[in-house]
């Protein structure tokens, strides 16, 4: 969460700030990404970033959340839509995800959020969820073993679709397959 200088700038200055983050982490991944890159788009000082965040990874993970946080949410919607019918809610889910990832403002930011994703980030993250309480939906999906499972599931499909360079129909195939299994179980394969 930034800090709370931040948030008392004026909300034009704070748009362009996001959008500075949004831009960078488009083009580059957390790991290429400089807070040169960032404070020269912004034509501020590198004091300036650090009035506004503690460093590089807790923007990433504002930027993260503000951008992404309505895809788990989302799945929770939908869930609570199909009184929790998890098949029904995986395969309606799935025509929201190829709309969401493939969509050109959307597409290379999952790219490098994907492609670039450790155990340490998913670590780090989580912890800065629960620091800054932004997401009792996000708790939901950590909390339960069942959407734990799924969620790992879901994120190593999409990843393959930056991997392999999928298109939509092989995103959509290969994910059914996924689906199937996830109901089914180990004896599907």
């Amino acid at each position: 969460m930034p800090k709370e200088v931040f948030f008392r700038l004026k909300k034009e200055k704070q748009d362009l700030i996001i959008q500075a983050l949004i831009d960078e982490f488009e083009q580059k991944t957390l790991h290429e990404a400089t807070v040169k890159s960032i404070i020269e788009r912004l034509n501020i000082s590198r004091g300036s970033f650090y009035q506004y965040f503690f460093d590089l990874e807790e923007a990433y993970f504002f930027i993260l959340d503000k951008k992404f946080n309505f895809v788990h949410i989302s799945f929770l919607k939908l869930y609570d839509k199909y009184n929790k019918d998890l098949k029904k809610t995986l395969l309606e889910y799935k025509d929201f995800l190829v709309t969401e990832i493939y969509k050109s403002e959307n597409y290379n930011f999952f790219k490098n959020r994907y492609l670039s994703w450790s155990f340490q980030l998913e670590y780090d993250f989580k912890k800065y969820k629960e620091k800054n309480n932004s997401c009792i939906e996000f708790e939901k999906m950590y909390n339960n073993k069942q959407f734990a499972i799924i969620k790992v599931l879901m994120h190593m499909i999409i990843k393959n679709i930056f991997l392999y360079n999928w298109p939509k129909e092989t995103f959509i195939k290969e994910y059914e397959q996924l689906v199937k299994f996830i109901m089914e179980g180990i004896n599907y394969v």
